[in-house]
């Protein structure tokens, strides 16, 4: 049964009443003594630590006379309620997040403070979140990275943390430990199938983490001549009150929550940056844009919704009422001497009424009215679209997103009215012959509006004040106003269904283009063949090109290959046309190492008199990366031109055994790198320490004006200790203007 506002808040109080009657009836009529120690004092005050970190307490004794004692050795310590902290001679250690009162007791005298227990704060990921495909099987190993944010208060040298991967054929070496990183190996079996696999960082039998990274399907190829790719794409609005259940009731009120289905059978992998909705709106006509595109709420800030919700909830300020209760009881025990006629226990019993209120009562609370908002940020956490997903081809993701309500007011409306206007007109559509079609149709729709003018006035409402009206919104009329699902990826637009928007390249004079206009391969291994790139070739003339052929050029040609079995390009490239292309890239060892290899591409095809130049380049070495970059490329959504701004951090982290030195960060570069500031919040002006990390932040404001996707570049580059030269990698940075 559930309780309403009122119930439950009077069944608080009556709590909280009874909670005080225990303290009171512990109280001594009068209390008066005279004793040699009169207080104790416990030192740091009101600290936190996080899970697993211990905390060193000092208790300090105060005497009649003035002078004063270490009693930290001797003192009697207890941590309450039991299980959040535990503590020894003074040091205690978190065990789960929480909070919990530090009491030292010694010769009838007592003091407390509280301790809070936060959560380790982890971020984990998998390099690369894809993993590529070499000769038809899965590239292995995989690097999984652990990194821990407060590197000042904690240590994972003496942590029990464990990795586990859930499918076959995938397994991970003994974990790695530094200070504030776990790295792990995953080797993986040729055999292993296509599919999403989670990764899942453990503190014992507890998960504390999880990431995903996915295998493709060995045998996904290019889309064939004249097929078009898909993008399948199923969605529904949910109801408020399915949406309260899963994700809070502030959320609910606040947003309006859209399960999605996406397919990719696109012939490789895609990267989502965002999901929105368009539609058009007559209102804007006169303003001559009438097309309005809606973008999704991001992760962090229904997040806050919910953090928000959880801080002002009834049943917090209940619990959290219970907790100060017992804090401000403990800070009377030193008040009383244990000596009186009526109750020569009195500070006895005060310090059980004490542990009673802050360990039993609040445990009882939370057996009875446990926070749902825990289980609701894990729905969040689990379900919800992150920024940059990865869909590999042939596989399919299920998510969550959020949309404003107040955004979406005006077209309710406007459907509204449509469909009034059309009941209006059937109702004015008189037929006489009453058994004819016509006039059916016209009473059916006019009956049927009669009966979802309610709904739809409902629905308005719960959009226009989503926080004051208690009626739920329609999810189909909702779904209706919504209009089309636009889905965004890197430098393509996805449509509802099965269309595909790509941005038009430009190639010069010459009919022949290619997509990318260059290839980056990174850091590879002398003598080992790289994952293969593709280069989607066009022929963007008006007549067929012949006799198209492939050949590098350059002093580091004989290092990049094209597969004779991996080109579509066959001799004859018909108008408007597509076929593709795959390069490797196999450093040769003989030319020294590390060292910068490019070389150019050559296309060469009738008629035509220059070929078409590919820039080709990749890094010769001769061991593993030992600086992990949390990403690759950084997405900042949609922002509106002029006055939008967003930003997105990368997090460098050094997995060598000393430090690195000349680690240099430029501005972006590229065709919108000023939209792009350079890094209000660099953390990396020196190069982290072996087993450290540090972040950059970068901001994406779009100048008033622009539209459509932008973009940019940063080319971070250090020095590894002893090596010849520098390494690079190369950051992309991309955002919407609109």
């Amino acid at each position: 049964m559930l309780l309403s506002d009122t119930q439950f808040r009077r069944c608080s109080e009556f709590f909280l009443l009874i909670i005080v009657a225990m303290a009171c009836a512990a109280m001594p009529e009068s209390t008066h003594a005279q004793a040699a120690l009169t207080s104790i004092s416990i030192t740091p005050t009101s600290t936190s630590i996080p899970v697993g970190i211990t905390q060193q307490f000092k208790a300090t004794g105060t005497y009649s006379d003035g002078s004063h004692q270490d009693l930290t050795a001797t003192a009697n310590w207890t941590a309450l309620p039991p299980g959040i902290a535990t503590i020894i001679g003074g040091l205690a250690t978190g065990v789960t997040q929480g909070r919990a009162t530090i009491q030292a007791s010694s010769g009838g005298q007592s003091s407390s403070t509280p301790l809070v227990v936060t959560p380790l704060q982890l971020s984990i990921s998998v390099t690369p979140p894809v993993v590529p495909m070499v000769n038809g099987k899965p590239a292995s190993p995989v690097t999984i990275g652990v990194s821990l944010n407060d590197c000042d208060n904690a240590d994972l040298t003496t942590s029990g943390y464990s990795i586990a991967i859930t499918g076959a054929g995938l397994t991970p070496s003994a974990p790695s430990y530094g200070k504030c990183t776990i790295t792990s190996s995953v080797a993986i079996d040729p055999s292993a199938g296509p599919g999403q696999y989670l990764v899942v960082l453990r503190d014992g039998n507890t998960n504390v983490g999880t990431a995903e990274f996915a295998i493709p399907d060995s045998t996904a190829g290019p889309i064939p001549p004249g097929l078009a790719p898909e993008v399948d794409v199923m969605w529904e609005v949910m109801s408020q009150d399915n949406c309260s259940d899963v994700f809070g009731k502030r959320v609910a009120q606040s947003l309006y929550c859209i399960q999605l289905k996406i397919g990719n059978n696109s012939g490789h992998p895609i990267q989502i940056a965002g999901i929105g909705f368009t539609n058009k709106l007559k209102e804007l006509v006169s303003l001559g844009s009438p097309q309005v595109t809606i973008a999704n709420s991001s992760y962090a800030s229904t997040r806050a919704i919910l953090l928000q919700s959880q801080t002002w909830s009834n049943r917090n300020l209940i619990a959290n009422s219970i907790q100060a209760a017992g804090l401000i009881m403990g800070g009377f025990v030193p008040f009383y001497s244990g000596s009186g006629k009526s109750s020569p226990n009195a500070k006895l019993h005060f310090l059980t009424a004490t542990s009673i209120v802050s360990g039993v009562a609040l445990t009882a609370f939370n057996l009875i009215v446990p926070d749902p908002t825990i289980p609701q940020l894990k729905s969040l956490d689990d379900e919800s679209f992150r920024d940059n997903m990865i869909i590999p081809n042939n596989l399919h993701v299920q998510t969550v997103i959020f949309v404003e309500k107040q955004a979406l007011t005006i077209a309710l409306r406007e459907l509204r009215m449509e469909v009034q206007t059309a009941a209006a007109n059937a109702a004015a559509n008189v037929v006489s012959d009453t058994n004819s079609p016509a006039y059916q149709a016209s009473q059916g729709l006019s009956q049927s509006w009669s009966q979802i003018q309610t709904t739809f006035d409902h629905t308005i409402k719960n959009s226009t004040r989503p926080g004051f009206n208690k009626k739920s919104s329609n999810p189909l009329l909702v779904k209706l106003a919504l209009g089309n699902v636009v889905i965004v990826g890197d430098e393509i637009e996805y449509l509802q269904r099965v269309q595909i928007q790509s941005n038009p390249s430009t190639a010069g004079a010459l009919p022949l283009s290619s997509k990318p206009a260059s290839l980056t391969f990174g850091d590879q291994l002398v003598a080992q063949p790289s994952s293969p790139q593709t280069l989607t070739i066009t022929n963007a003339g008006s007549s067929a090109l012949t006799s198209l052929k492939f050949q590098p050029s350059g002093a580091n040609a004989s290092d990049f290959g094209v597969p004779a079995d991996k080109n579509t390009c066959t001799s004859t490239l018909a108008a408007a046309a597509t076929c593709t292309v795959e390069v490797i890239f196999t450093p040769d060892p003989t030319k020294g190492v590390p060292a910068a290899r490019a070389a150019t591409l050559d296309v060469s095809f009738t008629p035509g008199s220059a070929p078409l130049a590919i820039p080709l380049t990749g890094n010769a070495k001769t061991t593993p990366p030992a600086v992990v970059f949390s990403e690759a490329s950084l997405s900042f959504g949609t922002q509106k031109a002029g006055s939008g701004q967003s930003t997105a951090k990368l997090t460098i982290v050094n997995l060598t055994s000393s430090a690195f030195t000349n680690l240099a960060i430029p501005v972006p570069v590229g065709a919108n790198a000023t939209d792009f500031a350079t890094p209000p919040d660099n953390k990396c002006t020196t190069p982290p320490a072996a087993g450290e990390n540090c972040s950059v932040t970068w901001t994406f404001k779009p100048a008033a004006g622009v539209s459509g996707p932008r973009s940019g570049t940063v080319t971070v580059s250090y020095q590894l200790t002893g090596a010849a030269a520098p390494q690079t990698q190369v950051i992309t940075l991309s955002g919407v203007a609109n």
